[in-house]
């Protein structure tokens, strides 16, 4: 079974690069219309370019203020009238500034919360008006296997607000049931990104060895999942999580 996106417009925050670029692409794919919402507006501009069909944007804005939601909103009404599908996949993190280091700040924990936490209830909060207005209205939470499911050391702040994402999504899910927006997450293992090849092979070839699938994820593994959710045949799914990492959480020991 296929699934269609057709006639959907999608706004996927964070979306020009890594995970973000690969669930625009299979979104994009499926016949939905992509926003692309990123700070960087060279990366913005070409994941566009790289989208299938047509008639896709780019926004630039930072998802940590209220006020560029709000612009971002008034943009995709005017170029497009309508939105079905709101995927928050933006995020930072900064090892170097975590809770067991020299450089850890105030600044830190603040911008962490602020882009990773408050960029997503700001996007659906200002998106819900259209959302109401949408036949099918999905909500998609890009969280992560880190906080809530696994701890690691230097992911303390990172772990947090993971955590705060899949709190949000399970009580905005039964908030807005009434209007049949559903809310669920998507929590990514292990995913080779730019930013993970660039720690180099061997690293990775040691993440893969935690892996019973022996091999890390892509960033189309995760867009597959989204654009389940985002399908009319994940109607009857919200409030939950889509742990997508190739079986890693599930070893009580080291595999060999």
């Amino acid at each position: 079974m296929a699934f269609k996106l057709s006639d959907k417009v999608a706004i996927v925050y964070g979306g020009s690069y890594g995970i973000g670029k690969g669930i625009c692409q299979v979104l994009a794919n499926a016949g939905a219309t992509i926003v692309v919402v990123a700070r960087g507006k060279e990366k913005g501009e070409e994941t566009v370019k790289s989208l299938h069909g047509g008639n896709h944007q780019f926004i630039q804005a930072d998802v940590s203020k209220f006020t560029d939601h709000e612009d971002i909103i008034k943009k995709v009404t005017s170029s497009h009238g309508q939105i079905d599908i709101v995927v928050c996949c933006a995020g930072i993190y900064s090892p170097e500034y975590e809770l067991d280091n020299k450089f850890f700040t105030e600044h830190y924990v603040d911008n962490m919360i602020d882009v990773n936490v408050k960029g997503s209830i700001y996007a659906l909060k200002t998106a819900l008006p259209l959302l109401k207005k949408s036949p099918s209205g999905r909500v998609i939470l890009i969280s992560s296997i880190t906080g809530h499911i696994t701890g690691m050391p230097g992911f303390t702040v990172y772990g947090a607000t993971k955590s705060a994402q899949v709190g949000f999504a399970r009580s905005a899910a039964v908030e807005l049931a009434p209007h049949k927006i559903t809310v669920n997450c998507v929590a990514p293992g292990n995913i080779l990104t730019e930013g993970l090849k660039a720690l180099g092979k061997e690293y990775i070839n040691s993440m893969e060895k935690s892996i019973p699938l022996k091999r890390l994820g892509t960033p189309e593994d995760i867009g597959n999942t989204v654009l389940f959710l985002a399908s009319s045949e994940a109607s009857f799914i919200t409030g939950q999580e889509i742990v997508v990492d190739g079986g890693q959480t599930r070893p009580e020991s080291l595999i060999e």
